[in-house]
C-alpha cells in the first residue's frame, strides 16, 4: 500500500475522530538504509538528540523535518500526512536502538502520532486504562496511528531498529483536523 493510500482512508479518519488507535498496514519496505539514517546524527543539533546511556544503547533525534538532508521518502510521508492534519505542523522524530534492552517504555504523547517502522522489528503495544488492546510484531513498512494521550510502546526484538514518528503538533481539538 503506498503512503498516499492512507490519506483517503475512511477507517483512519474515523479512528482519528473517535480517538482510537488504528493499524494502517504495511506500505511496503521503505528501504531505509540504517547507515545513511545514522549519518544524520553528527551534525544534528545536540539539544535535539536524547541519548539513553551507553548501557541502554538507544537515542532519539527530534525535528528532522527542519533538515535539508532528510531522505525524500521521509519528507514525502510528512507531506502526505499534512493533507490529513492540515491545520497542524507535522514534526518528524527518529528513534534508534541497538539491543533488546533499549526502548520499550510505556508512555503517551501530547500529539497525534503516525509511527513508521523503518528498520528492524519491534513488538508494538497500545493500552487503554492499563489494559493491552493492541499487540503486533512490526516489520519495516508497518504503520500505526496512535491518538494523543494513548499509552503505547515499541519493544525492540533484539536486532537494531529504527522507527520514525510523524507527530501532529500544537494539540488542536480533533474536530479542527477536518
Amino acid at each position: 500500500m503506498p503512503i498516499s493510500a492512507i490519506v483517503d482512508n475512511p477507517e483512519l479518519i474515523d479512528a482519528i475522530r473517535n480517538r482510537k488507535h488504528y493499524y494502517i498496514g504495511n506500505i511496503g519496505d521503505p528501504k531505509f538504509d540504517m547507515w545513511n539514517l545514522l549519518q544524520l546524527v553528527p551534525d544534528h543539533p545536540k539539544n535535539k538528540i536524547d541519548v539513553n546511556g551507553k548501557t541502554r544503547g538507544s537515542f532519539m533525534m527530534e525535528d528532522l523535518e527542519k533538515r535539508g538532508s532528510v531522505p525524500d521518502n521521509i519528507k514525502s510521508v510528512a507531506k502526505d500526512l499534512n493533507s490529513v492534519f492540515y491545520k497542524n505542523d507535522i514534526t518528524i522524530h527518529l528513534y534508534a536502538s541497538f539491543n533488546e534492552y533499549a526502548g520499550g517504555n510505556i508512555h503517551h504523547d501530547q500529539t497525534e502520532v503516525i509511527y513508521l517502522q523503518a528498520y528492524g522489528e519491534v513488538a508494538w503495544q497500545c493500552f487503554d486504562d492499563d489494559e493491552l488492546i493492541f499487540e503486533q510484531r512490526f516489520i519495516p513498512g508497518d504503520m500505526i496511528y496512535v491518538p494523543r494521550l494513548m499509552d503505547h510502546c515499541a519493544v525492540p526484538l533484539g536486532d537494531p531498529r529504527i522507527g520514525i514518528s510523524f507527530s501532529a503538533e500544537h494539540g488542536r481539538p480533533v474536530e479542527e483536523y477536518f
